[in-house]
């Protein structure tokens, strides 16, 4: 099949686009790159299909390509203002990513409610929660150094609980890394630490199961998606004890984390996600 990929690669090269642009081609289809300065150049009569990667930057594609697929990899962004860039001029807009699937047969987005409330506005949407790449995302054979950690920006809204954890059990990493050297840091953590908002299923659940290090996530609906069985916590409160409760039992955390990582590499990869749209938009399939 030949099919156009539209999203920025310069701004940022890490972009979620590479990886779904390697898993199609992986797949055996034919793909080619339109960035925001090619897509004049794109004309339905040349691909098969027209795929577009959210990639935080709020563009308009050409009208008139049909059959068309959008993934909003952000969804609790959906409704952020953008400064929209066309050919003419730019200007700031509410809620252009709601305004943009519009232009797409078909809208994919990695949360639920996000999908709901798009299928309120008339968007033909489908709910496609976020993958990995496991060619980057895998299991370091390193020691052990860390009780846990938590990779990530370090919000206001986070740093409670990460100053009672970090008081409470000492031996942790906390804050930024990417890519092979994040993995690393997984790989060298008994446990990883998540806290998400808005019941936002992100990517840091993924890419730390398929680290093979057992993931602690505050609960939240859509778990039982990613995985048969998820170590939660409920608030700051109880964070410390089921922080102390998985350190403690290693065999039960290892098995945990075992199966977190097979379900991860088993179901939810980028090549996983690429069939899933494909299905959906050629087939019917939801």
């Amino acid at each position: 099949m030949k099919i156009a990929m539209v999203f920025d690669r310069i701004m940022r090269p890490d972009t979620i686009g590479v990886y779904c642009e390697k898993a199609l081609k992986n797949l055996g289809h034919e793909v080619t790159y339109f960035g925001i300065k090619e897509l004049p150049e794109l004309k339905m009569k040349d691909f098969d299909f027209v795929l577009q990667v959210d990639d935080d930057f709020a563009y308009f594609i050409p009208p008139g390509l049909n059959p068309s697929a959008y993934w909003i990899i952000d969804g609790h962004r959906i409704d952020s203002y953008g400064a929209v860039h066309n050919l003419y001029k730019t200007m700031l807009m509410p809620f252009w990513r709601v305004v943009k699937s519009g232009q797409f047969t078909h809208t994919f987005v990695s949360q639920k409610d996000k999908t709901e409330g798009l299928k309120l506005l008339g968007v033909n949407a489908f709910h496609l929660l976020p993958a990995v790449d496991p060619t980057v995302w895998k299991k370091h054979d390193l020691e052990k150094k860390y009780d846990w950690c938590f990779v990530g920006n370090l919000y206001k809204e986070k740093k409670p609980i990460l100053a009672a954890l970090q008081k409470k059990f000492p031996n942790c990493y906390i804050g930024k890394a990417y890519f092979e050297e994040a993995a690393k840091v997984y790989s060298q953590s008994k446990v990883v630490l998540n806290i998400s908002f808005n019941n936002d299923l992100n990517m840091r659940i993924f890419e730390a199961m398929a680290c093979g290090s057992l993931l602690l996530t505050n609960d939240q609906p859509g778990l039982g998606d990613v995985s048969e069985s998820v170590a939660t916590y409920t608030d700051e409160k109880n964070v410390e004890h089921y922080m102390g409760y998985w350190l403690e039992n290693a065999e039960e955390r290892e098995k945990m984390a075992k199966q977190n990582q097979k379900d991860v590499l088993e179901k939810h990869t980028y090549e996983n996600r690429m069939k899933t749209i494909l299905e959906t938009v050629f087939n019917g399939k939801n």
